[in-house]
């Protein structure tokens, strides 16, 4: 056995050295105590490692956090009003990493790793729903701001001269493309209106209470809420099959019975393109129900006043597959009027059966 200060041989069981005097155990604990050492510089460095990996912690929470400011910020000014499901997301993984951080300070780490990993699989998809979250809280705001007043928050109803009452009859229409003249086809109420395609729109022309209203809609699952319809009102639809209209207090359903007019008209008229008609004199004037025959094309009117002064038109495409459908309902036809028809599609122009009123004119100027 070797004393581990100076090397000199010493007795197994000897507590001193016999050659500097120091004591066997002390020795071998200071040897020991110098593994302990390394022991102990490696619990430094993990230690100091635990650390680092907190300040990482750290710093990711805080940006999270700023990233939650700014995405407060947009929620404030309506950023997520359509859609609010990616910021509820986002606040939420924002709650559970800042506690996960605080109780378990490596796992955040982890976690970061794999959504890096995730981010190189999938980055295009990820920056181009940052890029789009970034535009909303930016950009969108300010235009959706300037959108809402002036069209959400605009009053199409400011200057009406009467309230339609709440009270009435329920009521369900499913109509095509064309024009609606309330009190006479369909009752006066307030209506939800449900288009079944793309690019179906709905407009509404009431002078006597001042509605000018054009509603655009995108998608099947959009509603139209709200549309009141006064008596006397023109209600155009554009649709590629048909729209629906659902209200709960219709008014005077049974006296439309009788409001209307037979027309006057009883001849169904064909037309083929490429031809350009003048009413009263290639047709005869009045309203009618317009549909295609055979191809597609454009069927376009002009509407002239007596002193030949062009005061109105009207275009309508018609095809197979078209956004506007094959027909249009009630299409007025004053005299002097033209009509010119695409040179492949044929039209057929058949008398509609119910009419408001005889006066072509007075359709167009109100």
């Amino acid at each position: 056995m070797k004393c581990k200060k100076c090397g000199a041989e010493t007795k197994e069981g000897s507590k001193f050295c016999m050659v500097c005097g120091a004591k066997i155990e002390e020795t071998e604990k200071n040897n020991s105590g110098g593994e302990g050492g390394s022991t102990s510089e490696n619990h430094d460095e993990k230690k100091n490692g635990n650390k680092v990996l907190e300040k990482i912690g750290k710093i990711i929470t805080g940006v999270l956090s700023l990233i939650s400011v700014i995405m407060l910020i947009g929620a404030f000014f309506g950023a997520f009003d359509k859609n609010p499901v990616p910021f509820i997301v986002f606040m939420a993984v924002v709650l559970f990493f800042g506690w996960l951080e605080d109780k378990f300070p490596k796992i955040p780490i982890i976690v970061i790793a794999v959504l890096g990993n995730l981010y190189e699989e999938h980055k295009y998809d990820i920056e181009y729903a940052i890029g789009d979250a970034v535009q909303g809280v930016f950009q969108d705001t300010g235009d959706q701001k300037t959108n809402d007043t002036d069209e959400t928050d605009y009053d199409h109803y400011q200057y009406v001269t009467r309230e339609i009452p709440k009270e009435g009859e329920r009521a369900d229409y499913e109509l095509t493309s064309g024009n609606y003249v309330a009190g006479v086809e369909i009752p006066e109420g307030i209506y939800t209106v449900t288009p079944q395609d793309d690019y179906d729109t709905v407009q509404i022309d009431d002078p006597e209470n001042s509605i000018y209203l054009y509603e655009y809609t995108e998608g099947k699952k959009d509603k139209i809420k709200d549309i009141r319809l006064y008596k006397g009102a023109h209600l155009t639809l554009n649709c590629r099959t048909t729209v629906k209209l659902h209200t709960d207090n219709a008014q005077d359903v049974e006296a439309m019975e009788t409001a209307g007019q037979s027309n006057p008209l009883t001849e169904s008229v064909d037309i083929k393109g490429q031809k350009t008609l003048t009413a009263g004199r290639d047709l005869e004037p009045g309203i009618y129900d317009l549909s295609r025959v055979s191809g597609a094309g454009n069927v376009d009117v002009i509407i002239y006043s007596d002193e030949q002064e062009e005061i109105n038109s009207w275009s309508q495409g018609l095809s197979e597959d078209g956004i506007d459908g094959e027909t249009f309902h009630y299409l007025v036809i004053p005299e002097n009027a033209t009509m010119e028809v695409s040179e492949d599609l044929k039209i057929r122009l058949t008398p509609s059966e119910q009419i408001a009123s005889t006066d072509y004119y007075g359709f167009y100027n109100r």
